[in-house]
Order: structure tokens, then C-alpha cells, then sequence
């Protein structure tokens, strides 16, 4: 598993900062091959291979997170949370369901994407 720090370590400026450690689900199947990327506040954070970890900082306050998988219309839901200081935000992330399920998944309104609370 790849684990990586972006932006600063979340030792420094705690005082203002929270990090938000989000980790990608090993899957065999549906998007296997697929980066996803991990967007807060309409801002690109992250890049995800499939069994990633990564950790970023972000400010104080109230984000709304979501992942999206490149080329595709396919997104999670957004996810609200409040990021107070020296707090660890833990999130996951994996396909919404089977391979078999991806072409229902592409005509439905369901995400593509779960995204979760851990």
C-alpha cells in the first residue's frame, strides 16, 4: 500500500490545521486500473490508485469532500464534515458495487463511487 503525505506534515500549524487521511478499498475488479481523485472544497487534493492511503492538511472549518474517478462522470456522494484543529478526519473510498453492476451504475443516478465516514 502507497502511503503519502501532501502539502505539510500535520505536526506543523496545528494550531489552525486538521488533517483528512482518506484510504482507497483494494478491489480485484471495477477500477482496478482507475485513479480516483479526492477533491475538497471544489479543489483537487489527492490522487488515489486502487489500496492507497493518503494523508493532506486541511484548514479549520466546515469542507465538503468528494472523489471522482478521471474520464468518467463517475463521483461519490459529497460528504460534509468540520475539520477542527489538530483533528484527523478518516474517510474510505471504493467502487459502489460489483463489476457487474458498472453499466446499471452508468444510467442510474447512483454514484459511482462510496465514499464513508471511518
Amino acid at each position: 500500500m502507497l502511503q503519502l503525505m501532501v502539502e505539510a506534515d500535520p505536526n506543523e500549524g496545528a494550531s489552525d490545521q486538521a488533517v483528512v487521511r482518506i484510504h482507497r478499498d483494494v478491489v480485484p475488479w471495477r477500477d482496478r486500473f482507475v485513479a480516483y481523485s479526492v477533491f475538497v472544497d471544489a479543489q483537487q487534493m489527492a490522487t488515489l490508485a486502487n489500496g492507497d492511503a493518503i494523508d493532506f492538511t486541511v484548514g479549520a472549518g466546515e469542507h465538503d469532500i468528494w472523489v471522482a474517478a478521471r474520464g468518467r462522470r463517475a463521483v461519490s456522494d459529497v460528504v460534509r464534515f468540520v475539520a477542527r484543529p489538530g483533528e484527523i478526519q478518516r474517510f474510505f473510498c471504493k467502487p459502489n458495487g460489483p463489476a457487474f453492476l458498472a453499466a446499471y451504475h452508468l444510467i442510474s443516478r447512483r454514484p459511482w463511487i462510496r465514499l464513508q465516514r471511518r
